[in-house]
């Protein structure tokens, strides 16, 4: 009997020592989960502090925003002033030319005019000159 009180012993050794063994496969994952839930803050701190870094550079590109939309705003300005003197100048030299186009027409008109007074002068010359010497003519005609 005292051997089968040894083998039952032996047994419950064995059994106990597999539940050993199981516990100690379980302290082993606690201890790698206990080890990742220590690193758990520093992780979150690291993520904190990139999100907040993230943030504050947003922050600084929102506030740029109204000097660069000044700066926009002002080259806007400036092209426009540009373009409005450039049409001013192009309306001013057209203008001009279209001066200088009906001042010449004008002196055209007013030469054509002097022509026609200078061909109506010399047609009144000429038809006084021809009823003269139709008179001369009729004079001559009725004396001889």
């Amino acid at each position: 009997m005292d051997l089968s009180k040894t083998e039952d012993t032996i047994k419950k050794l064995e059994k106990n020592g597999k539940k050993i063994e199981k516990i100690a496969d379980y302290l082993e994952q606690f201890q790698v989960l206990h080890d990742e839930l220590n690193e758990l803050p520093k992780n979150i701190e690291k993520n904190y502090n990139s999100i907040e870094l993230r943030f504050k550079k947003l922050v600084e590109k929102i506030e740029k925003l109204p000097n660069e939309a000044e700066k926009n705003n002002t080259v806007l300005r400036n092209y426009i002033s540009k373009l409005e003197s450039e049409i001013k100048d192009h309306l001013k030299k057209n203008s001009d030319d279209l001066s200088n186009t009906i001042s010449d027409f004008s002196k055209r008109l007013n030469e054509i005019e002097i022509n026609q007074s200078s061909i109506y002068r010399t047609l009144k010359t000429f038809v006084s000159i021809t009823l003269l010497l139709l008179a001369f003519n009729s004079i001559y005609i009725l004396f001889f």
